[in-house]
């Protein structure tokens, strides 16, 4: 049976450790009560949406630490396993943030790898609201974000419940995956512990997308001069190139194409390079 959630003391913050449940996985005879803090936190955001204020994820921080139960080489062939992190935006798009190294940990890797991931103050409304985690078997592929064939389980975290600017450590359990069987015939659920913390802070409502863009033509940005200086080529090719050179600068317009605008004297190559 599953430990009841603990609250430990992490620095200046607090630092809540549980085991998580899967948004996708959860019904609505699961779903509790929102918290007092939680009920607080949705009225401290409707007051600042009513005053042209919003409160926007400025920065997601965290730890990929460990895992266990996870499938081994009689299921995928390898041992060998990788986290991939990915943030959920408010339209429902999700985008890169990390992937950790390749550990040949078997059903308990370690990875102890931090992420830190910076968002766009672009992004406005359409912010982060939630991450999700997913483990890879590795087999013959290196870590990327877009995985493998052989996914082992996958967790969703919601930012609604989060406490801002507090480390959450938790132990997510891992859907999507096969279970390992256990020695009384028990079905043991993957499991992935990570750490991480929410920034946030209140903003201005930014316009919307129609009057931004809007703005952006009625303004025009135009080059007028360009001042480009050519001093140095260094670390060149020892054959295919000859005994000397020529740079040329050409500019890239807006409406495509590109035009020459410079062509520097010839310069010899001597040690693989060549100064104007």
């Amino acid at each position: 049976m599953l430990p009841n959630p603990s609250d430990v003391e992490h620095g200046n913050g607090k630092r809540t450790e549980d085991h998580g449940q899967t948004m996708a996985s959860m019904s609505s005879s699961q779903a509790s009560v929102a918290s007092p803090d939680t009920m607080k936190r949705r009225f401290d955001r409707m007051n600042a949406a009513d005053s042209g204020m919003f409160s926007r994820t400025t920065k997601v921080c965290g730890k990929v630490i460990s895992a266990r139960h996870l499938r081994t080489g009689r299921w995928c062939g390898s041992s060998g396993s990788f986290v991939v992190v990915k943030g959920k935006r408010a339209e429902g798009h999700f985008v890169n943030i990390f992937f950790t190294q390749d550990i040949m940990g078997g059903e308990v890797p370690v990875w102890d790898d931090p992420f830190q991931f910076e968002c766009p103050s672009s992004w406005g409304l359409l912010g982060l609201v939630g991450l999700r985690f997913l483990v890879y078997a590795a087999g013959e592929t290196h870590p990327n974000f877009l995985g493998s064939e052989d996914c082992l389980g996958c967790h969703d975290v919601d930012f609604e419940e989060l406490r801002a600017n507090s480390t959450q450590a938790k132990v997510l359990e891992l859907f999507g995956g096969a279970s390992v069987s256990g020695a009384v015939g028990n079905r043991r659920r993957a499991r992935l512990r990570v750490e991480y913390t929410v920034f946030r802070k209140l903003e201005q409502v930014p316009p919307l997308l129609e009057d931004q863009l809007t703005r952006s033509i009625e303004m025009l940005d135009k080059v007028m001069e360009l001042d480009c200086r050519i001093r140095k080529a260094k670390d060149l090719p020892k054959s295919g190139i000859g005994s000397s050179l020529q740079c040329v600068v050409r500019v890239v317009r807006a409406a495509g194409g590109a035009q020459e605008v410079y062509c520097s004297t010839v310069v010899a190559v001597e040690q693989q390079e060549a100064c104007w």
